[in-house]
């Protein structure tokens, strides 16, 4: 008996293994697609306007001024959208492996998803005018998904005050969705604060994009009630990155006392977030201009912004600055700053003690260095002594910094190299008396820099032609006694 339930045993082990095996050889395909894969690697941003996995419909919250096709599905607070899917996830391919004997005699073709169709016909009549700018993307959505075209579009807003001589547009033809549908941007001006003499009037910037066979606003920038917020103005719409998608590029500008700033932003669709910036930070002309160009001839566009403070006391010494602005795969970030004229003597410190803040403290001291000496550099006439006074900050920020770097010795040089080019009574003695507060103080409390630091501080609050000196220039940059020792 005992032999028996042995063999039986046996032979049941025997079964249960060849079944295993066969479940293993059965699952072959689905270790073929989980298992036996490469590493992954870095990709750059994927495109979010391609069809890498089929479509599918989700529900989103609806934004004002959007118009629904009536025959669309009704969701209470929300409307239909169709934005691309990503790929097939691990866990998608491996149930659709484990039910693919079960399906195989009812597979069918795949439906043909034809993208929203937002056709355009003649004789479409106009609404009447909104009483309220508030109110003009609405309606503006209406009149689109009525079907009206490009041209009577523009009549119609022009008749209504909202595009003029000096600015207004109406770009229907250019898909930024990836759907294959005709999208639109419109820039348009208030028409109940136009005033034709003023130099600047305000406006505002929409984006439309075809849903459902209708028109839905997906973009809007804020209504600015200051007419020294100027009308948005469009630079671009096309591809931008290289990504076969197109983006928006706008500027708006706003002006204030000495300056005029026009601030540019790079819009990009994303099925999930909608029109999202590309640049994470602003991209700002100064008195100057934005433009576009493929620098490089990557077939990635640049965006070139000129910088111009204009001289005046005020406004400390006049700079010309150009900086650009380039993609590198997930952002458009600044990559170059080129000084376009003679430098001051003064921006020159300002770069050091931008190393400083950065912690590039070797680099900082040669700034500092040059900056004291450098003939090239221009002074500024309406501050008395000033090359000297700057001469003094350059040497007590070289102190200083040679400190934080722990080379005592050489901070110590140039504690004696302060002292003889600033005698008592000189413009600069102000300095003079800050190294010595900060070394004595340095030495006597057996290296402790931040104890230093604000002795030294304590004493440039008062010394003469320091802190008055440094905030004579521009509003731009304004220092505090902590900001002369910042450790």
């Amino acid at each position: 008996m005992t032999r028996q339930r042995s063999a039986q045993l046996v032979f049941s082990c025997i079964a249960l293994l060849l079944v295993a095996g066969l479940a293993i050889s059965g699952c072959g395909s689905i270790e073929d697609a989980l298992g036996d894969r490469d590493a992954p690697t870095h990709t750059a941003r994927p495109d979010t306007n391609g069809n890498p996995g089929g479509r599918l419909s989700v529900w989103l919250e609806t934004p004002d001024g959007q118009v629904r096709n009536a025959d669309a599905p009704i969701v209470q607070g929300a409307v239909p959208a169709t934005p691309v899917g990503p790929n097939a996830t691990e866990t998608a391919v491996a149930q659709t492996q484990l039910n693919a004997t079960a399906t195989a005699a009812a597979l069918q073709q795949p439906e043909f998803i034809r993208p929203p169709e937002c056709p355009e016909v003649d004789g479409v009549n106009p609404p009447p005018q909104p009483t309220n700018f508030a109110d003009f993307g609405g309606v503006i959505a209406e009149y689109l998904s009525d079907g009206v075209k490009a041209t009577p579009l523009r009549e119609r807003l022009a008749s209504w005050g909202a595009i003029t001589d000096q600015g207004g547009l109406v770009n229907k033809g250019v898909d930024l969705t990836g759907d294959g549908a005709r999208d639109v941007v419109i820039t348009l001006f208030n028409p109940y604060t136009y005033d034709p003499d003023a130099i600047r009037n305000e406006g505002q910037l929409l984006i439309y994009t075809c849903e459902y066979d209708g028109y839905q606003l997906q973009y809007r920038e804020p209504i600015n009630a200051s007419a020294r917020i100027a009308l948005p103005q469009v630079l671009r719409v096309g591809d931008m990155n290289g990504d076969v998608s197109n983006e928006v590029v706008y500027f708006y500008e706003t002006c204030n006392g000495f300056t005029c700033d026009k601030e540019a932003h790079i819009l990009s669709y994303d099925r999930r977030e909608g029109f999202v910036p590309l640049n994470t930070f602003p991209i700002t002309a100064r008195n100057g201009r934005i433009s576009i160009l493929d620098l490089d001839n990557d077939y990635v566009w640049e965006v070139e912004a000129e910088i111009n403070i204009q001289g005046g006391l005020s406004v400390g010494p006049p700079r010309s600055l150009t900086e650009w602005w380039d993609w590198d795969g997930e952002n458009y970030n600044l990559v170059q700053r080129e000084e376009l004229e003679g430098q001051y003597r003064i921006f020159a410190m300002y770069e050091a003690d931008d190393l400083v803040a950065a912690g590039q403290y070797a680099a900082a001291v040669t700034a500092y260095a040059d900056a004291r000496l450098d003939d090239s550099l221009l002074d500024w006439d309406e501050i008395q002594n000033e090359r000297e006074i700057l001469r003094a900050y350059g040497a007590f920020r070289i102190i200083v910094t040679y400190t934080r770097l722990g080379n005592t010795g050489r901070a110590e040089y140039w504690v004696g190299v302060i002292q003889d080019q600033n005698p008592p009574g000189s413009v600069g003695y102000g300095y003079v008396q800050m190294a010595e507060a900060f070394w004595n103080t340095y030495t006597a409390s057996g290296g402790d820099i931040t104890q230093a630091c604000a002795q030294a501080n304590t004493v440039g609050d008062r010394a003469p032609n320091v802190l008055s000196t440094l905030n004579s220039y521009s509003p731009d940059r304004r220092f505090l006694a902590s900001d002369l020792c910042p450790f």
